[in-house]
């Protein structure tokens, strides 16, 4: 379950398995945004706010919490100097 900005719950309206050339995912939405005063300001959809949830976006929401530590950021600005120069010469170099 999800909450929208005015705190209501978004529950599961939609689901998606997925094939093999993209993820599943699953579509949550809530019947109150019909008559939210907010709702112009929140989403353009008639159908009303619809978040889309991949298996792995909770682990992506853990590490931005991870990374809003600034020891964790200070540690990954130091490996960002050694890895990035790579990548870069990689991109260069084969295009």
């Amino acid at each position: 379950m999800y909450l929208c900005p005015t705190g209501q719950k978004l529950i599961p309206v939609g689901r998606w398995r997925g094939n093999m050339k993209e993820e599943g995912y699953i579509n949550y939405g809530s019947n109150a945004c019909e008559r939210c005063p907010l709702k112009a300001e929140c989403t353009r959809s008639t159908k009303g706010r619809i978040l889309k949830r991949y298996a792995n976006d909770d682990a992506k929401d853990a590490l931005r919490e991870i990374m809003k530590h600034p020891q964790v950021q200070k540690a990954f600005s130091k490996r960002q100097a050694m890895v990035e120069p790579v990548f870069s010469v990689m991109t260069l170099k084969q295009g």
